[in-house]
């Protein structure tokens, strides 16, 4: 039989056909990686290798009669932006819409998942994303123009070229890669107050709720809603002048802090659902972002102002929760049409704090600013603010996972924009592979 052996590694294909007794009539392999050629054709030194899958041209080669073929993936844990939100990317299933690289929600058409190695890519702005070296990402080649000053001297200044899909493992470097601005999301179903926008910011900042049962003779056994905000004694006269209707009670709770108490179950509900629980899970949910840039503006206040510190122009902005550092890039780029900066900080595993022993965690540096920044790199082109790639590292062998999405074929993972990673992504064309009468192949089952 002739075989066709698509992101062939070291031709693992030849080896499992060799052990059922097979011997292949032609054997041709796409595939890029120069060691992988090197140890294939070692092994299997008939192999016909067609290079870059992006350039087969099936109707070139004689008929296929075994067709072989394992894409590049995401790593679990990869966030997956949905109609209702982030999800895992384990998580994600047939029929969920995904957002693609033109900034519409599309269905994902079929899921699957594979052993690979993985590898770490950092970009300015964004959470790090695990993928494998081959996984196409929207990208801009970047260039540098150079103009010369009345003194004689040259200025350079970074030009990008044409939007291409290029692989995760070529970008370090030379490109920079996208996330979406949705800055026609205005939505307010819940019907959330100015008020109440102001408290949904200080609970992602310094916020947890209680629904404690309560059984002394008034309350008889029922549920204590209640929204509680620690709020050091400087700040809480500040908060105050920001609540207007909703009721709440203050009191002293230790020598710096005051606690501030909603007894409200709506509010309770509203930030449990859309805000999460604990530090390590607090994040701008999907009902949050999707306000009107009047109130999303007024959550984003009341959260600099529990846990922001401003610098002349520029927030900056600490946490332990790798959502929040996912959800607050998409809240600045709505209002301000900026970019954020993501550093990471992984302190000591332990602290002592007040006498006891506690637990760090890795920590989310965050900065931004409303106002253009003088040696910003980052650029908005359209709907689209693109960003310098930074690193590209070795991770580990994992299991990975992939996507195929109706009709776009891309979504994003961490808010990047990339290709899917069908079973034969013709990553520049975003067509599936054709055969000579142009019937178009996606699946392989």
């Amino acid at each position: 039989m002739n075989v066709l052996s698509l992101f062939d590694g070291m031709s693992c294909g030849q080896i499992a056909l060799k052990q059922l007794g097979i011997i292949p009539g032609k054997y041709y392999a796409s595939e890029i990686d120069k060691h992988a050629i090197k140890q294939t054709q070692l092994n299997f030194p008939d192999t016909i290798q067609l290079g870059d899958v992006t350039q087969v041209d099936v109707s070139k080669l004689e008929p296929i009669d075994l067709l072989i073929g394992g894409s590049p993936c995401f790593a679990a844990g990869v966030k997956v932006l949905t109609d209702v939100g982030y999800k895992d990317i384990e998580d994600i299933r047939v029929g969920d819409k995904v957002l693609t690289h033109n900034n519409r929600y599309m269905p994902v058409l079929a899921i699957g998942h594979k052993e690979a190695m993985t590898y770490t890519l950092k970009a300015q702005g964004f959470v790090d994303v695990v993928c494998t070296k081959n996984h196409p990402f929207y990208a801009r080649k970047k260039y540098k123009e150079y103009d010369r000053k009345d003194d004689g001297k040259k200025s350079a200044r970074v030009i990008l070229g044409d939007a291409e899909w290029v692989n995760a493992g070529l970008l370090k470097g030379d490109y920079y890669i996208c996330s979406n601005i949705q800055n026609d999301l205005s939505e307010n179903p819940y019907n959330i107050t100015k008020d109440e926008a102001y408290v949904i910011g200080r609970y992602i900042a310094d916020g947890h709720t209680r629904k404690d049962k309560r059984y002394d003779e008034y309350h008889k056994g029922s549920r204590a809603w209640q929204l509680i905000l620690s709020i050091g004694n400087s700040k809480v006269e500040q908060f105050c002048s920001n609540i207007d209707k909703l009721n709440y009670s203050c009191y002293k709770h230790g020598d710096s802090v005051h606690r501030i108490v909603f007894s409200n179950k709506r509010l309770v509900e509203l930030v449990e659902k859309y805000c999460g629980i604990g530090s390590m899970n607090k994040h701008f949910g999907e009902a949050i972002v999707r306000l009107p840039k009047d109130l999303l503006s007024i959550v984003l206040k009341g959260f600099l102002d529990g846990d922001g510190c401003i610098d002349g122009n520029e927030w900056h902005i600490t946490t332990i929760s790798p959502m929040l550092a996912i959800t607050i890039q998409r809240v600045v780029s709505k209002l301000y049409n900026s970019h954020i900066n993501v550093g990471k900080h992984t302190p000591a595993e332990h602290k002592k704090l007040l006498g006891r022993t506690v637990r760090q965690n890795k920590q989310y540096i965050i900065s931004f600013s409303e106002k253009e920044r003088r040696y910003d790199k980052a650029k908005t082109i359209g709907d689209k603010m693109w960003s310098n790639v930074k690193s590209f590292t070795a991770y580990k062998m994992q299991t990975v996972y992939n996507l195929e999405v109706e009709e776009d074929n891309s979504y994003t993972a961490n808010n990047f924009v990339v290709h899917n990673c069908q079973s034969f992504s013709f990553a520049g064309k975003r067509v599936g592979m054709s055969t000579v009468d142009k019937e178009e192949i996606y699946t392989l089952d």
